[in-house]
């Protein structure tokens, strides 16, 4: 039941009009004020939506007609009707939650004590949640359904509380039939997919390395000679997920599996073991495991199947003209304290460029060797040798420097050791002229410098084949002759393509920050390699649906934009305009009247001499 100002009470499809208390008021119905003309008769009664329109538009002229009324009154309808929903779940919410904590206060003791195989009554009843709910087992048959069941926790009555159940230790083996002379068991510590720590014993040959036969147990080694520990690969499953989907840490997890069994009485996770070894090159080898199995790395090819490092839709056009977009991010950064690389990464080069090559060109590119730019443009922090951003001296990365097709997939990225140079923008457009014949075009927040940069050293090489571009947000903080030279929108080519698709792969990747700020150089470069290819593996999800949706957007935008010229056109001489005449149309400013010009402050004045100033120029 909402009610609306005016004492007026809605329900449904129908108003109770109140008399006021104290004062008339303006009744406000369906966003507008009518004034004192609804007068209500001394006693309540009920009137329909139809009989409200009725008086009211006899009353008063200015009562929009029945259709817009019954419009608003929807709307109206709509609003309220969500508010009492709303209300009414918070509501029954309250009421149950009671009614839950009570029942669960009751489930901490047996609902029967009679055994579910064999259904004789026992004293001392064992409950064993992983079976399913209400499951009661008696000790032998606990032992005969559980003799080739591992893992499960049970818990016995003992009078006046569930208490852990110390079970005997399982023999983990092969089932595959193999028999060998060589075997042996060891005892060793499994961390099930639930957080919980098992001793088993597992049955081991020579036949095979210990972490093999892990394997086929679906367990993951947490060393690769003599293991004392393994890890449920359901867990680490878990784990690698949330880690590349919500950039979740070791210790975050770990301490998450802590939380989650603090309701269960008598049981610990395996935190400090856990998170003692996912710390090391655990989860690394895990999750490349992991890569391997789904892009059949090394079985065939990798001409033949997709490493899920290329855009399919760029190299589904091979002979098409390419766009791509450049841009740094200084939040990726690396502890020098953090150690130093002990060996390569395990995806080596498949998104990261060889730091050492990067390193190279960087330190031997003189950007002031033929003189600098002429400052045509704002005065930009980056590409400034002095200005750039320098970080601090305890980093050993200040950043990652990114490439992305205008398709938002992910294409070369490598680190940064200084602030945002031209240097390593000029080597990010010759490492993709090589991987391109055509020519390509590429937005940058600084396209306007960079492209005077290369003119002023005379790289016609890079300047024939690169049409150079501004994202369209960051055009604005560009000058206006810059702005005309170097948005998409005043280019050939480029389309509704807006250059930001880096900006929209940082909000991913920087989540990574506090993580890969603490790691080697070679887990980090295999973390957010990881996360890239689980980034692409979205774009690729979503890409057909993307492109039609762009597709039906610049079929609007063209049968606009030809009506538009049309009216246009019929307005000149002929009925017919030139591309020149359109575009000096486009860029003339549009005239004032004297009375506007007269009412204009002296810096509104003084801004539209400028802008005028510069289309004539």
């Amino acid at each position: 039941m909402g009610k609306i100002k005016g004492g007026i009470t809605k329900a449904k499809f129908r108003y109770w009009v109140k008399e006021p208390k104290k004062r008339k008021r303006p009744v406000y119905l369906f966003g507008k004020t009518f004034g004192p003309a609804l007068k209500p008769n001394a006693n309540s009664h009920i009137v329909t939506r139809g009989s409200v329109e009725g008086d009211l538009t006899a009353t008063n002229p200015e009562i929009p007609s029945t259709s817009n009324v019954n419009s608003s009154c929807g709307e109206l309808e709509e609003n309220l009707n969500y508010k009492i929903r709303r209300e009414k779940l918070s509501s029954d919410w309250r009421l149950v939650e009671e009614k839950l904590f009570k029942l669960s206060i009751t489930l901490y003791s047996p609902e029967r004590r009679t055994c579910c195989v064999c259904f004789e009554e026992v004293a001392n009843i064992i409950r064993c949640g992983d079976c399913g709910p209400n499951v009661y087992y008696c000790r032998q048959c606990w032992d005969n359904c559980h003799s080739f069941v591992w893992y499960h926790l049970p818990d016995i009555w003992m009078g006046n509380m569930f208490c852990k159940m110390v079970t005997p230790v399982r023999l983990l083996k092969r089932f595959d039939g193999h028999e060998c002379q060589s075997s042996y068991t060891r005892h060793l510590t499994v961390v099930d997919y639930k957080g919980f720590e098992n001793v088993v014993s597992v049955q081991f040959c020579y036949c095979e390395s210990e972490p093999e036969t892990l394997l086929r147990l679906n367990l993951w080694t947490c060393s690769p000679k003599k293991p004392k520990l393994a890890v449920s690969i359901d867990l680490l499953e878990y784990f690698r997920a949330l880690c590349l989907e919500k950039h979740l840490s070791t210790e975050g997890f770990c301490h998450a599996l802590e939380n989650r069994f603090l309701r269960v009485p008598g049981y610990t996770a395996g935190v400090k073991s856990l998170s003692r070894v996912l710390l090391q090159e655990v989860v690394e080898a895990y999750r490349h495991h992991v890569y391997k199995l789904q892009h059949l790395h090394g079985l065939v090819s990798s001409d033949d199947i997709d490493t899920g490092t290329l855009c399919p839709a760029c190299e589904g056009n091979p002979e098409g003209m390419r766009t791509y977009c450049l841009d740094a991010n200084f939040g990726l950064v690396r502890r020098i304290l953090s150690g130093s690389k002990s060996c390569d990464p395990h995806h080596k080069q498949s998104f990261f460029l060889n730091q050492n090559e990067v390193d190279s060109f960087v330190d031997t590119y003189d950007e002031n060797k033929y003189g600098s730019a002429s400052k045509n443009c704002n005065d930009f922090q980056a590409g400034s040798i002095i200005r750039s951003k320098s970080k601090s001296s305890k980093l050993a990365i200040k950043g990652v420097f990114g490439v992305c097709c205008k398709h938002e997939f992910p294409t070369m990225f490598f680190d940064l050791k200084h602030g945002e140079r031209l240097a390593y923008a000029v080597l990010a457009i010759e490492k993709l002229l090589e991987r391109n014949e055509n020519k390509i075009r590429v937005f940058y927040d600084i396209a306007c410098k960079l492209k005077g940069h290369l003119q002023v050293r005379k790289n016609f090489a890079i300047l024939n084949k690169i049409t150079f571009a501004v994202p369209v947000f960051h055009s604005y903080g560009h000058i206006f002759s810059c702005q005309k030279q170097f948005n998409p929108r005043f280019l050939d080519g480029f389309g509704l393509t807006d250059g930001e698709t880096v900006e929209r792969l940082w909000a991913y990747l920087r989540g990574f920050n506090k993580i890969s700020k603490e790691m080697k150089p070679e887990h980090r470069t295999d973390l957010l390699t990881d996360g890239l290819i689980h980034y692409g593996r979205k774009i690729k999800k979503n890409l057909g649906c993307a492109l039609m949706n762009k597709l039906k957007r610049a079929s609007c935008k063209m049968e606009l934009a030809k009506s538009e010229l049309e009216a246009m056109a019929a307005s000149y001489p002929g009925g017919t305009l030139t591309q020149h005449q359109l575009k000096a149309i486009a860029l003339q400013p549009e005239p004032y009247s004297s009375a506007e010009m007269a009412s204009f402050s002296w810096v509104e004045e003084y801004s539209l001499k400028l802008q005028e100033y510069y289309w004539l120029k």
